[in-house]
């Protein structure tokens, strides 16, 4: 019944001679740190605190932050046996289905104890784990959803309304898939969000730890991000409440009360699309302003625009289109379309003038380019165009392509020097080089040359698919690289390691050769090279000796080795600061990763890709 001083007062004195432990669990802000330090400054003893938001560990100058990490697939198994069954034995019949089990629970200890709960209500039947573990059996998971919910809800509620939002709308995206942050910014900037905040909307959330990001190689721009399932399901039940999605997942989800009122569509199975019914319904929308198809990929053609005429987003990428969808181009208020589809673009794509992200994918890889239309020199608002191998032609007139800055995937014989000089503003540009058999690709090479027109160019990717190294002459790359790129990737090329000599005279920070981008057992650097270089990947190659005769690598900062199964030597490039990635490689590669362990610190050796933020591993390599 005593005044807060009052108890402080007689709590300091108690505590005075006592070497003690405070610990605080869940603290959501500074205010109770700064008061300790305020009221026990002569108390000897720690504060251990348990807090959701990284702002909170930013507290004092010696203070060690650890970052609690997701269970991996043992252990989230040891800890369920445990709590549903005595002394932690299970029936060797149960064993599979609850090894699925628990790996479905993402390595969150509080989703384990809670499907525990929901499976210690059910008896142990072997048929209903199978059809829990088969995801046919829903009402476990869903109801262990329900209870975390609660406990996340607040986290949600906190966040301002703009972090509401870029929340939510991870939501739309399939549950549990790395999701590109600059798809989900460019979905962004297309409906009208202000450009560039999505990236610091992430990072925001991120330290909020409602998400989980990976940055790039050297940790300075977030590169994809994703959704723990809890926080997926949080997402998806939230916007249904607010009106900001509707989900399509069954027949009945096409015909709820508030159907005709909804801005965003995302339709999670797309074959629904193609009966008569629900085509209706979807096309009675009138103020939908995305519709998204996020199902798995979906092979046969189903109508995707239903004439919404206010769209200003529509992603059908996971369904393949025969023909071109005409009534596409009566949607002039788009600014996102993608879709997958073989064949020509038709001139009328012309019509879309607002439209500022054009992705098209094939369903096909053949040595047949997707051809754009002459018109597309006219679509002046288009900022990102990717077109998996597609042809661009060469412009007859005009002013070019002013605002487009990404140029994806688009194949090598659009690199002529009168394409690339209409697009002054590139600062990505991805060229696909598909060779038919008895093809020298000479011209075509030579073509990469012309990048150098390119004062602009940060991002440059040049990929042979399906490489075939043969007893040809292999071209060397080009002398002539513009002197602002920054990040290079080369895949397919089996250029000669002689040949790196050209590319250690770049003042690019981010290299990474995949797929015998360079062949043979010996790469010997005789001068000081790659002076501004920062990040190495070597991904697949027939490398045995790596040596280095002469100090390089000056600023460099992380290397990273995959599937290099042949090495025998390797150079001493390390110092305090680097990092390093060992992912399936030689048991020499491991061992020398080991050595240098010991010798320099701190050092990353890891099998697979870590993400920032609550930790998970990933085994899957994530695409640019």
């Amino acid at each position: 019944m005593k005044e807060d001083d009052e108890l402080v007062t007689k709590l300091c004195e108690e505590l005075s001679s006592k070497r003690i432990l405070i610990v605080i669990d869940d603290l959501w802000s500074k205010e109770p740190l700064h008061h300790l330090q305020t009221v026990f400054p002569n108390i000897k003893g720690r504060a251990l605190v348990t807090t959701r938001l990284r702002e909170v560990t930013k507290w004092g100058e010696h203070d060690r932050v650890y970052k609690i990490r997701l269970l991996d697939k043992e252990e989230s198994w040891c800890l369920l046996r445990q709590k549903v069954f005595l002394e932690g034995v299970c029936p060797p019949e149960l064993e599979k289905a609850g090894r699925k089990i628990a790996e479905d629970c993402d390595g969150l200890p509080l989703l384990i104890l809670k499907v525990a709960e929901q499976l210690l209500q059910e008896d142990k039947d072997p048929e209903f784990w199978d059809l829990v573990a088969s995801g046919k059996e829903t009402s476990v998971f869903a109801n262990a959803h329900d209870e975390i919910s609660e406990a996340l809800l607040p986290s949600y509620k906190r966040l301002p309304q703009q972090l509401k939002a870029c929340f939510l709308y991870m939501g739309v995206f399939r549950k549990c898939c790395d999701i590109s942050a600059f798809k989900v910014n460019d979905k962004f900037n297309a409906e009208g969000f202000l450009e560039h905040i999505v990236f610091n909307c992430l990072f925001e959330l991120e330290s909020e730890s409602l998400i989980m990001i990976q940055s790039n190689a050297l940790g300075s721009l977030t590169k994809s991000c994703r959704l723990h399932s809890v926080f997926w399901h949080l997402c998806n039940s939230e916007a249904a409440k607010n009106g900001f999605f509707h989900a399509i997942i069954s027949y009945n989800d096409c015909f709820v009360e508030n159907m005709k009122s909804q801005r965003r569509l995302c339709i999670r199975t797309s074959a629904l699309l193609g009966l008569k019914n629900v085509h209706a319904s979807m096309a009675s929308v009138a103020s939908a302003r995305s519709f998204l198809c996020m199902s798995p990929p979906h092979q046969y053609p189903v109508p995707v625009s239903f004439g919404l005429r206010l769209l200003r987003v529509l992603d059908a990428l996971a369904i393949r289109q025969y023909q071109f969808p005409v009534e596409v181009v009566s949607l002039l208020q788009l600014r996102y379309l993608s879709l997958t589809y073989y064949g020509s673009l038709p001139t009328s794509i012309s019509r879309l003038w607002k439209l500022q992200y054009l992705i098209v994918k094939r369903y096909i890889s053949t040595n047949t380019s997707l051809l754009l239309p002459m018109e597309i020199w006219d679509m002046k608002e288009l900022r990102h165009l990717e077109i998996m191998g597609g042809h661009i032609p060469n412009p007859h007139s005009g002013d070019g392509l002013p605002r487009l800055t990404t140029l994806w995937d688009v194949s090598a014989r659009s690199c002529t020097r009168e394409v690339l000089e209409m697009i002054p503003n590139l600062k990505r540009l991805g060229i696909r080089i598909e060779l038919a058999p008895d093809d020298e690709g000479d011209y075509v090479f030579d073509l990469m040359n012309n990048t150098c027109h390119l004062s602009g160019l940060k991002t440059l990717k040049c990929v042979v698919v399906n490489p075939q190294f043969g007893s040809k002459t292999v071209h060397p790359p080009p002398p002539m690289f513009p002197s602002s790129l920054t990040n290079l990737t080369l895949s397919g090329f089996g250029y000669p390691w002689k040949y790196m000599s050209i590319i250690g005279k770049l003042s690019v920070e981010v290299l990474k050769l995949k797929s015998y981008a360079f062949r043979g057992p010996v790469w010997e650097i005789n001068e000081s090279y790659f002076k501004n270089l920062k990040y190495l990947r070597i991904e697949d190659t027939d490398l045995v000796y790596w040596k280095l005769k002469v100090p390089s690598f000056t600023q460099f900062e992380c290397l990273s080795l995959r599937h290099c199964y042949k090495l025998k030597e390797l150079p001493i490039i390390l110092n305090l600061n680097n990092k390093v990635e060992i992912v399936d490689c030689s048991p020499f590669t491991e061992n020398w990763a080991n050595q240098m362990r010991l010798k320099v610190l701190p050092f990353k050796l890891t099998t697979q890709l870590t993400w920032i933020g609550p930790e998970v591993n990933v085994a899957a390599d994530l695409e640019e």
